[in-house]
């Protein structure tokens, strides 16, 4: 079923017009429609609201098969005239599927503050309490899983502020299996809805600020190709499978307008690799497997599509319209000619449906579907994805399976009332054996929300890939469309690792395969400095049909600067299961208020938090100049 935001479109053409006379309906608004905040940059605040001038932001990026690993670097000078010294906040963002595991600030050349990771409401009081004492202090909350916010105290006149960020990312496949995509944004962008306390709804200083960046990459097979969609760039082999990545020369200065893009090309990243790391204090192992399956998958023999495209004001920016309209164009014309049902349904502020219930596919009704979508315009308000997709599957046709295709910037704040509800009906249309519902999202635009459109794909059991309006689609929607028309999931997924004990996976559910798609498994084996040789994979699928992957494994030699990476986001991945299972695990509820089961889960969370310095949605990086 394909949702489109937006409102109804006046048909052109005669004909369609007297087809849609009887049939067109528009359901009635959604009952928020959201305000829109304008756009949030990299930068101090004030507390009073004079912004801090952000002089540059330089990125160092290690990257390699499974991740990279980015210090973000940004300086201000203070600017602000007063008779005391000034309170800011410093707001960033980061990939949804990022891990912060380390800050430092430099209040002055002389000095280095590096913050420690503590229970959100420790932080919150030790920074109280400099504050109070007018101490240089600092604590890092996240406030969504792809923006974080830095409270700052004590600021003098006149002082220049360093901040260094460090995270670590996944690196997942871009448009060919045997390419990567990392993506470093440059703002928050325009979402629509009652922003965070912690997020101002000015915008920080964002202009004219200088923007380099420096990427070490480092694979284990032969580079073929790096290429940016963004930016000019330049690079430098050091070896087949090393090369360094610069802004061009001759495009100097740069300044901080858009994210910066990068795709990397091996000729071997597209077969099993495993890498571990020893952490030889520790006495453990962490291994990260990567796998992109290559099987003929179990095809469904009939399903639903419907498509949902955003058509809310955030849609006009940089041709993201245009995008949104190109995708469904294709995603329209490539449907299964058998057992396909379909519908488009654009949203905003309200909704609207092309057909009051999905039709059969076949030529007629593919033409009055893309002549639908090619006059559409971002021109619906705001955004009630969650009312949208309440009507979907309340109206979905049963007993079929429904493949939901959501094409959308993702410009909402209050993101965890929706992915909630998706989890509910998901969950009841399972129990229920009326046909199993999946999501896939394209998420559209510079600074889209990675957030929402991730997490909303994985609680739909699909897929998500992310695009800007200057890069090609029929890839990126080949590919949502392939894994749409694949069984829905692997009936089993087993491990055997050479001479080790069968070790704890994470994610512990790694059902949502689909061919041709990187999948990312950590495992970290305790008590042992011993790598194994290799690992043996071997996939279910629901017609009980076994597919066997076996990968060596490769022992990485990290970067000095760079500590422990692997079981970084070994931890990381933990993290994120525990936060799923524990819904209630949110900063403003109190632990007094939670059931048992919340706070053993709560203690878990914070606990793994502490033990690897990251932060978690209970956990914050906190630093005060004693």
């Amino acid at each position: 079923m394909l949702l489109i935001h937006g409102g109804p479109c006046i048909i052109g053409a005669f004909t369609l017009a007297r087809h849609y006379k009887k049939r067109w309906r528009i359901d009635k608004p959604c009952e928020n429609r959201y305000m829109m905040n304008p756009r949030q940059a990299f930068g101090l605040v004030t507390a009073n609201g004079a912004d801090f001038l952000l002089k540059s932001v330089s990125a160092s990026v290690s990257l390699g098969d499974m991740y990279a690993h980015v210090k973000l670097t940004q300086r201000y000078s203070n600017n602000f005239r007063g008779s005391e010294p000034v309170s800011v906040r410093h707001i960033f963002p980061i990939p949804a599927h990022a891990t912060v595991c380390g800050l430092e600030m430099r209040p002055s050349k002389e000095k280095v503050l590096k913050a420690v990771a503590k229970d959100s409401k420790e932080a919150e009081t030790d920074f109280q309490t400099a504050f109070a004492k007018g101490k240089w202090a600092s604590v890092l909350n996240e406030v969504t899983s792809d923006v974080f916010v830095t409270l700052i105290s004590a600021v003098p006149e006149n002082d220049e502020v360093e901040i260094t960020v460090n995270y670590v990312t996944p690196l997942l496949e871009d448009e060919l299996p045997h390419q990567l995509r990392f993506t470093l944004p440059a703002f928050v962008g325009q979402r629509y809805g009652s922003p965070p306390p912690s997020i101002d709804a000015r915008s920080s200083t964002g202009h004219n600020v200088l923007f380099s960046v420096e990427v070490d990459v480092q694979m284990t097979s032969t580079i073929q190709n790096i290429s940016s969609s963004s930016h000019l760039i330049q690079t430098t082999s050091v070896t087949p499978t090393h090369q360094i990545v610069v802004l061009h020369p001759n495009t100097l200065p740069v300044f901080l307008d858009n994210e910066f893009v990068l795709s990397v090309q091996t000729d071997k990243l597209d077969e099993p690799l495993c890498i571990a790391e020893v952490d030889v204090a520790n006495n453990t192992v962490a291994m990260a497997l990567a796998l992109v399956p290559r099987f003929d998958p179990d095809l469904v023999s009939k399903q639903e599509y419907i498509f949902l495209i955003d058509r809310s004001d955030s849609m006009q920016a940089n041709e993201r319209m245009g995008s949104a309209k190109r995708a469904a164009d294709f995603l329209l014309k490539h449907l299964p000619s058998e057992g396909t049902l379909f519908n488009v349904i654009s949203f905003g502020a309200s909704f609207s449906s092309l057909w009051q219930s999905s039709r059969p596919y076949n030529e007629w009704n593919t033409y009055l579907a893309t002549s639908h979508v090619n006059l559409m315009n971002a021109d619906m308000g705001g955004i009630d994805l969650g009312g949208v997709l309440r009507h979907v599957f309340r109206t979905r046709k049963r007993p079929v399976s429904t493949a939901i295709f959501v094409l959308t910037s993702g410009d909402i704040w209050n993101s965890d009332a929706v992915i909630s509800s998706v989890r509910s009906h998901i969950s009841a249309a399972d129990a229920a054996s009326s046909g199993g519902v999946r999501i896939f999202t394209l998420g559209i635009g510079q600074n889209a929300s990675s957030a929402l459109c991730e997490d909303l794909a994985r609680a739909g059991h699909g897929l998500c890939i992310m695009t800007t309006e200057t890069e090609a689609l029929t890839g990126k929607c080949g590919k949502l469309l392939a894994a749409a028309k694949a069984s829905p999931s692997m009936r089993t997924i087993q491990y055997e690792w050479e001479n080790a004990v069968f070790p704890t996976c994470s994610p512990l559910d790694v059902s949502d395969v689909y061919p041709d798609n990187r999948v990312l498994v950590y495992t970290v084996l305790p008590q042992t400095t011993q790598v194994p040789n290799f690992v043996t994979l071997r996939l279910t699928l629901p017609s009980e049909r076994t597919v066997e992957f076996r990968a060596p494994v490769t022992t990485m030699q990290t970067p000095r600067e760079v500590k422990l990476p692997i079981h970084t986001l070994a931890a990381k991945s933990v993290l994120r299961e525990l936060e799923d299972s524990y819904p209630g695990n949110k900063k403003q509820k109190a632990s007094t208020s939670s059931s048992p089961s919340e706070k053993a889960g709560q203690a878990m969370i914070i606990n793994l938090s502490k033990d690897h310095q990251l932060i978690s949605k209970l956990t914050s990086f906190i630093t005060v100049d004693d």
